[in-house]
């Protein structure tokens, strides 16, 4: 069996704008740099994931699992060559809430805007 590189965080462009309101950073600086709860969640969970995440059962397929930290929740996705793990989305949690970050993961699947393509990717 090939050796496989060791898995990698990374977040979507749109994620990264939009949720968590974090500006692009120049190609020569790392995302361990940036500094938000949920990135560094995902970075601590990339390794393992998603062995102990919970799926978002509102989306269907593909798999989609959900991070949390404090109330921030983060929707995950492992590439299927499992060299990366994706943090698509973030908003804070306000369950029961029309605004509640589960159902927004939802409308961005159902967009086509949740997972990742080449123009929504951070390296």
């Amino acid at each position: 069996m090939a050796n496989r590189p060791a898995r990698r965080a990374r977040v979507t462009l749109r994620c990264l704008r939009d949720d968590l309101y974090l500006d692009l950073p120049p190609v020569e600086v790392d995302l361990g740099s940036l500094d938000h709860p949920l990135i560094a969640e995902a970075r601590r969970l990339a390794p393992s994931a998603p062995r102990g995440q919970k799926r978002i059962l509102s989306i269907g397929h593909p798999l989609v699992y959900r991070l949390r930290h404090a109330r921030w929740r983060g929707a995950t996705w492992l590439e299927s060559d499992e060299a990366r793990f994706w943090l698509c989305a973030g908003a804070q949690r306000e369950e029961g809430s029309g605004d509640d970050a589960y159902e927004l993961f939802a409308a961005l699947h159902r967009a086509g805007r949740l997972l990742p393509d080449e123009d929504r990717s951070a390296p």
